[in-house]
């Protein structure tokens, strides 16, 4: 979705507004439905201590200094136990999945409107460089386009 998202802000094509929108909206729904962004109902079949780092992870991640420690002593694990079953059971680190929330909420909060800086804060990413840069790996755009775009796909193509 993300190459696709870059072709199609690369050249102009006809109803680009519409194509935009749509690539951006399922983008965001991969990106919730992905196991970093299901909730605590999508954490059924997961081990005891991963389903109470999940839920700590989810109502924290938007601070700022969040750690591996952290989220291993919210699951009750030493952290090389945490990090090692956390990649069995969800297939990628806590870091990937930490992101994938972090830059999904940063994303919602740039389609309402928001400032770049402003979104980033919030979503938890301290250093706007590191964002701008996995925003652009996530989505194919920089968050500034990402935000300016929003406005004239909600209107749609002259």
């Amino acid at each position: 979705l993300g190459r696709l998202l870059q072709l199609e802000l690369a050249e102009p094509r006809a109803a680009r507004g519409m194509m935009l929108e749509s690539l951006s909206e399922a983008l965001i729904i991969a990106l919730l439905r992905c196991p970093a962004a299901e909730g605590a109902e999508g954490h059924a079949g997961r081990s005891a201590s991963i389903r109470r780092a999940l839920q700590y992870l989810e109502a924290h991640s938007a601070d700022a200094d969040l750690s591996v420690e952290r989220l291993a002593r919210a699951a009750g694990l030493s952290r090389y136990h945490f990090s090692r079953r956390f990649r069995q059971e969800l297939g990628q680190p806590p870091s990937a999945y930490l992101l994938a929330l972090r830059l999904a909420d940063a994303a919602a909060r740039l389609r309402r409107g928001e400032r770049v800086g402003e979104a980033a804060l919030a979503a938890g990413f301290g250093h706007l460089g590191r964002f701008a840069k996995a925003f652009h790996q996530r989505f194919g755009v920089t968050p500034s386009t990402y935000r300016h775009e929003r406005p004239s796909i909600l209107v749609g193509p002259p």
